[in-house]
């Protein structure tokens, strides 16, 4: 039997992009998005209660826009057990950069181009499944 789980995401505002929530209803902050399914992960052994992670919140260490060069850390708070973290960088949709899994719930970002559309997107997952969440930042 496959249980349900309600993600909830605390959030600062910036930008006004439309951003849609892992229930389909629009987000507080119009420049992050969390998604969530263990579908596909969900082990068939019905032994097994772990839940899926559950998100927080993702934060940097400064606000955007920042200018070319700068160091930016992300954080994503998340709670779960066995929880692993996998970060990506886009640029106006296209992937530039996937990290490997790992422990870190922390990313350095050092932007090296100008950009209005970068989109910090981590993944949260352990045995249940897994979640993601997404907040938009600009490069001047």
């Amino acid at each position: 039997m496959k249980n349900s789980v309600k993600a909830i995401l605390l959030v600062v505002a910036i930008g006004s992009a439309l951003v849609l929530g892992c229930d389909s209803r629009k987000a507080d902050d119009p420049d992050t998005a969390i998604n969530g399914s263990g579908e596909d992960n969900v082990s068939d052994n019905e032994e097994s209660h772990q839940a899926l992670p559950e998100v927080i919140e993702l934060s940097t260490s400064k606000p955007s826009p920042q200018p070319v060069g700068t160091e930016i850390v992300w954080t994503v708070v998340a709670v779960g057990n066995g929880l692993e973290y996998c970060w990506e960088v886009y640029n106006k949709e296209e992937k530039i950069f996937k990290g490997p899994w790992g422990n870190k719930n922390t990313f350095i970002w050092k932007p090296e181009q100008v950009g209005d559309d970068y989109k910090i997107r981590v993944e949260v997952r352990n045995e249940a499944g897994k979640v993601n969440i997404s907040k938009r930042f600009r490069i001047q």
